[in-house]
């Protein structure tokens, strides 16, 4: 998270005195970063955990994986009060923010961040250990991250969630061998762009991979903006 420089320091003295009359609201709101495409699409996720994924009363343990903002973990655990959640990301900039929008909700059921690096072994993830996991939850990150990170993610689910745990991810992705429609296309050249080793994965791929971890792709839903949510389950 960048910081935001709010007033320049012309002496000690002078910043002294605006520290003490800094509004205390008005710094949280500062500090609650916001990226659009989570305003957006958190609806439609919280709709898919909803109605197919998370039963009724349910008290699951859940780990976001990359949280970002806080924005998705604030609003699903407001949806979700009985479930314990657990955001973790590995820009430790953006914990504030994150802290922020739990403190801003009155979230209880939220836990404060931990850093993540997806692309290192489960036991480097600095997570309570022996505890059982229900669900991870990873929302636009695959795309955006090197190969290294989606392997890390899904051996660290097929070790970390119990049996008939669920990964659930969502994002742009390339469907058996093609990238639909055009504006996705043109997304992922983009990505290609800006760093060769992102770029939309492919669902096979992914299937593929959830194999070789102990998860097999259970459902696969169409999106918003073209984009899709899968649903993996550990066998």
């Amino acid at each position: 998270m960048q910081q935001v420089v709010l007033l320049k320091v012309i002496t000690p003295i002078r910043s002294k005195l605006n520290i003490v009359n800094f509004n205390t609201e008005n710094s949280r709101q500062s500090a609650m970063q916001s990226y659009p495409s989570a305003d957006r699409n958190s609806g439609a996720i919280c709709s898919i955990l909803k109605y197919k994924v998370i039963p009724p009363g349910s008290r699951w343990n859940i780990l976001e994986c990359a949280s970002g903002t806080g924005q998705h973990v604030s609003y699903f655990a407001k949806q979700f009060p009985e479930c314990e959640w657990q955001p973790s990301e590995l820009d430790e900039q953006l914990h504030l923010s994150i802290s922020e929008y739990k403190k801003h909700n009155g979230l209880s059921n939220v836990n404060q961040p931990i850093r993540v690096d997806c692309s290192l072994p489960p036991d480097q993830w600095n997570l309570t250990a022996n505890k059982q996991w229900d669900m991870f939850l990873n929302i636009n990150m695959i795309h955006i991250s090197e190969w290294r990170c989606t392997l890390g993610l899904f051996r660290c689910a097929g070790e970390l969630l119990h049996q008939g745990g669920v990964l659930v991810t969502y994002g742009p992705y390339s469907v058996n061998g093609e990238i639909k429609p055009q504006s996705n296309v043109d997304f992922n050249s983009s990505l290609l762009t800006r760093n060769p080793q992102w770029g939309l994965r492919d669902t096979m791929d992914l299937a593929k991979l959830a194999e070789k971890n102990g998860l097999s792709l259970e459902n696969m839903y169409d999106m918003p903006s073209n984009n899709k949510t899968i649903v993996f389950r550990k066998n």
